[in-house]
């Protein structure tokens, strides 16, 4: 008899975090020559934003550099993707005069190399660009551990596109959003009867998904409880919960 009180969390197929906004900002000389002003304005969506003046065509800024979002990933998540919105406008020529030239990640504090520009050019008007999806990993692998850090953010560096003037970025926000699946565990005790009798330890409970092999297993202590863990699994998914070699 496999006994005890299995309690099982709302399950859906993934969750998401955010969109949060950084605590830590900075002019990262990475790339490029010019500076942006203000870089602490980009912490809020408040009309009050970072800039720079870039004066010549195809000369780009350094990075806006992002970072400390707070995010608070369950530990044994899986991260599933990562979208970022940059609010941005060009204050030239009705926005015909700047556009992306790199859009990354911040991983470990160190800015990625995937990037994620696009080929427009910037609004006149603050609009958010969004990059990224639910299921894009910006080509890095993450652990729970690397999002909540302080040192995950994104970083934006942009460009002049034409000969005649100078070009003037803004940046009024950036914020993330982080999609995750949650892993689950189930624990309980097994018994030879009802209830009344433990059946002591080393017994291996698994749980199968959707009549697969194994997703998890643990045998039992001697109270015959067990817990297995790391389990992740989707709405309407069976689970069927079974002691393993066991008459």
């Amino acid at each position: 008899l496999l006994a005890g009180t299995l309690l099982f969390p709302e399950i859906t197929n993934s969750s998401s975090s955010g969109p949060n906004s950084p605590a830590t900002t900075a002019d990262d000389a990475g790339v490029g020559t010019v500076t942006w002003t203000d870089h602490a304005n980009i912490v809020s969506s408040n009309d009050s934003p970072a800039s720079a003046i870039i004066p010549a065509v195809d000369t780009i800024t350094h990075y806006l550099k992002a970072t400390n979002f707070g995010f608070s990933i369950p530990a044994g998540a899986t991260i599933d993707g990562l979208v970022v919105e940059w609010e941005r406008k060009d204050v030239d020529l009705g926005g015909a005069n700047t556009k992306d030239n790199a859009i990354r990640i911040v991983k470990g504090g160190t800015i990625g190399a995937t990037d994620k520009s696009s080929v427009s050019t910037w609004p006149a008007t603050d609009a958010y660009a969004s990059y990224g999806s639910s299921s894009d990993l910006w080509g890095e692998t993450w652990t729970v551990d690397d999002i909540n850090s302080s040192t995950f953010g994104a970083a934006l560096s942009a460009r002049n596109v034409v000969t005649s003037s100078s070009a003037n970025p803004n940046v009024d926000h950036v914020r993330i959003t982080v999609y995750y699946t949650e892993s689950f565990s189930i624990s309980g005790t097994v018994y030879t009867d009802e209830g009344v009798t433990n059946i002591g330890s080393l017994k291996t409970v698994a749980v199968s998904i959707n009549g697969a092999a194994a997703a998890g297993t643990d045998d039992t202590d001697a109270s015959g409880a067990y817990s297995i863990t790391g389990l992740t699994f989707s709405a309407g998914d069976v689970l069927t919960l079974y002691l393993d070699g066991e008459t």
